[in-house]
């Protein structure tokens, strides 16, 4: 199986220490913004529309529309009056600060490596910035994105997540269809890279001068020390199995909460007359299934967790909801609103679970097909199950190619 290697960028691949490059970065963009909104003005809100994504905790909307919400408006300005100096001074000003950065030679040589052994390479980097200033970065990293098949670069267009969520690193392997086989995080920060990519069960390698591992919980089979000493490590993660079930309460919640966004990110290019095709034999259509998560929550898990917020260990009944594609005729169902119902009914579930403290999740219930059970227990079926349905969907998606 093909191991799945996430990857930060800034101090890991590419040496930018941001007591440097952040300070400049804000200096030069609000330089180059100044003949439409007062520097005075623009940075505060930049920086306030920075801390909304960073806070953001819900699936619903991308980390760009996030940061729109709270920039433009209080500034007076029009999101499109912007869009061209905005992408302007990606393509050009920002590579003025190249020079605080360094390449680091460890970093390509272990591109080429996952390269040749052909693993699945994402470059996982906060995504706060758009999509042209990663690949800015990359490029002052020796790394290109036209050189090397990344098969995602995390950032604010498309994200709706950020670090330290242990959202974000579930929302990165759902928008990958939670592939099998094993998977890694790589970076430099404890707080962002590493303690969130665990709560997932993800093994991490700290990149690091450092002689000894730090005291945080982390994935069995994580490790640390430098760039140039990570191959042999990589070598071993990529012999393991497969990721396994998510069984951390938070990496639960980061799971719920990310099938959403990876929904969408997985569909967002797939024309709707495509999502009634079924090009796997005896599969669903890719209509059917997400029709049949949205049933799926709002008619079996959100009751559920209704009656469970109530009731002393209730009798929860078993509900055959495969036969509702046919019955309720799923695939010659208005495809416009299907995801925001999901969306919606998932977010009031998430709401409802949110109210749980850390004893409720142990208290007891009684399943008609598992007999007796818990609250976590019923939430890491969910969870299970929304991995399940990414992954045939990953696989619907593959077949219409």
């Amino acid at each position: 199986m093909t191991l799945t290697l996430l990857l930060d960028l800034d101090d890991t691949l590419l040496c930018n220490p941001l007591d440097k490059f952040f300070p400049a970065y804000i200096a030069a963009l609000s330089a180059y913004l100044s003949p439409y909104v007062d520097p005075k003005n623009m940075v505060p809100q930049l920086l306030h529309a920075t801390d909304q994504m960073i806070a953001k905790d819900t699936p619903c909307s991308t980390l760009e529309e996030t940061f729109s919400d709270d920039f433009y408006s209080p500034l007076g300005l029009d999101r499109e009056q912007l869009r061209k100096p905005l992408h302007d001074f990606y393509a050009s000003e920002y590579d003025n600060l190249r020079h605080l950065t360094t390449p680091l030679s460890a970093a390509v040589a272990l591109m080429e490596h996952a390269k040749r052994e052909g693993w699945r390479i994402v470059i996982a980097t906060n995504p706060l910035f758009p999509r042209i200033a990663v690949q800015k970065r990359l490029e002052w990293a020796g790394l290109p994105a036209e050189i090397y098949p990344f098969r995602l670069l995390t950032s604010y267009e498309g994200m709706h997540f950020s670090k330290p969520n242990a959202a974000f690193y579930a929302e990165v392997l759902g928008s990958l269809g939670w592939p099998e086989g094993p998977v890694c995080m790589v970076g430099n920060s404890i707080s962002d890279d590493l303690v969130p990519a665990a709560k997932l069960g993800i093994p991490c390698y700290w990149v690091t001068a450092e002689k000894e591992m730090p005291l945080v919980p982390l994935s069995a089979g994580s490790s640390f020390g430098t760039l140039d000493d990570i191959v042999p490590w990589l070598d071993r993660i990529a012999g393991q199995p497969a990721l396994p079930e998510v069984t951390d309460l938070e990496g639960i919640f980061a799971v719920l909460k990310s099938t959403p966004a990876s929904l969408e990110s997985l569909t967002k290019r797939i024309c709707r007359q495509e999502w009634r095709l079924h090009p796997i034999p005896g599969e669903w259509s890719l209509l059917e299934i997400i029709c049949h998560l949205r049933d799926v929550e709002r008619e079996v898990n959100l009751p559920r967790f209704e009656v469970l917020s109530t009731t002393p260990n209730p009798f929860i009944p078993g509900v055959d909801s495969d036969r509702w594609a046919i019955e309720r005729k799923y695939n010659e169902q208005d495809d416009t609103l299907v995801y925001t119902e999901f969306c919606s009914s998932r977010s009031r579930l998430l709401e409802i679970m949110g109210q749980f403290n850390q004893s409720d999740w142990q208290k007891s219930a009684r399943h008609s097909f598992f007999g007796k059970t818990t609250r976590l227990e019923l939430a890491k079926f969910i969870a299970a199950h929304d991995r399940t349905h990414l992954q045939q969907i990953a696989q619907t998606i593959q077949a219409l190619k």
